[in-house]
């Protein structure tokens, strides 16, 4: 029997990888500060306390060893609003971590190590002149943590970065993410947003994806998507009634960027920062923000029934 361990996996993506791979025939242990709750997985899951800030490489490798594959799923994202510099606390949650686990990892004898990133880090590689890692502390982040964790790989490991777009879906344990959203695409207000678009993974063909890449993977960095959407079509299929016509009122970037100063301001006069800039984060908003999916539909179908489902669902789940 094949086991695995994810550190995160009581968390929403974490939640539907662990049942994947018990589908799989995995045994599979979660890493994290407490144990999940009872009855949220199957008595075959295992559980190993950890605090992944501040557990040595020393008691991780004894943890990893006998693994034929870690995965963390544990960090912290663009929503954190660290105290100044925010670039510290990216770095504590996101970087040191990676380094640590990837040493042990290596150490432990482990064959695959998937880190759970995000698609920014890709368009910090594919649009160099908009330099994302200089201005975004939570993207330089990412791009830290993804060089970190491949400068271990070797011929007996693999190391993989996955690179994941915005996830649809709901866990039933945790609140949709898309909550506020949802609301606001559903209230009597009119709806003001930008124009471009995003690429959207279902968090289910995720999990299914991520269980391949820990049996078949090979190192390298990996943005995953189901498909891509403009913003209109993304808010179109959040509205009770998808079928309805969405009257948007487009913003232009000016007018965003305009509007994120006093932001800006708010939070620097809070002692805050955010992971992203307020005002520069508006080149990436109002891009066509798109992924290439045929690597993705090669693991798992190009079904846009399912993903419209997946958004129906999540909809239905938001009063």
């Amino acid at each position: 029997m094949k086991k695995g361990i994810i550190i995160g996996g009581a968390g929403f993506i974490g939640y539907f990888t662990v049942n994947r791979l018990l589908e799989e025939g995995y045994e599979v242990t979660i890493g994290g500060r407490k144990q999940p709750e009872a009855g949220l997985f199957s008595d075959k899951v295992l559980f190993q306390e950890m605090d992944i800030l501040t557990v040595p490489e020393e008691q991780l490798t004894e943890i990893f060893k006998g693994k034929d594959f870690v995965m963390l799923a544990a960090g912290a994202d663009d929503r954190s609003l660290p105290d100044r510099p925010a670039f510290d606390f990216f770095y504590r949650h996101n970087v040191a971590p990676a380094k640590r686990i990837s040493a042990a990892a290596k150490s432990a004898g482990v064959k695959q190590l998937l880190i759970l990133g995000s698609y920014f880090s890709y368009f910090e590689r594919k649009y160099p002149e908009l330099r994302l890692a200089e201005h975004h502390p939570y993207i330089r982040s990412r791009k830290l943590q993804a060089e970190a964790a491949l400068a271990v790989a070797s011929a007996e490991m693999n190391v993989m970065i996955i690179e994941i777009p915005y996830v649809v879906g709901i866990a039933p344990h945790l609140t949709p993410l898309w909550k506020p959203l949802i609301q606001y695409v559903n209230s009597p207000f009119p709806v003001f947003y930008p124009d471009g678009g995003t690429a959207v993974i279902t968090v289910q063909h995720l999990a299914k994806a991520l269980v391949w890449m820990a049996e078949n993977g090979k190192t390298g960095q990996y943005p995953l998507a189901d498909a891509n959407f403009s913003w209109k079509g993304f808010l179109q299929l959040l509205q009770k009634n998808p079928e309805k016509n969405l009257r948007i009122i487009p913003l232009p970037q000016w007018v965003l960027k305009l509007f994120m100063l006093p932001v800006m301001l708010y939070f620097r006069l809070r002692g805050k920062e955010t992971g992203v800039h307020p005002v520069m984060f508006m080149d990436i908003q109002t891009n066509k923000s798109y992924l290439d999916t045929t690597f993705s539909h090669s693991i798992f179908p190009d079904d846009m029934a399912f993903v419209k489902s997946v958004f129906k669902e999540m909809v239905e789940k938001c009063p």
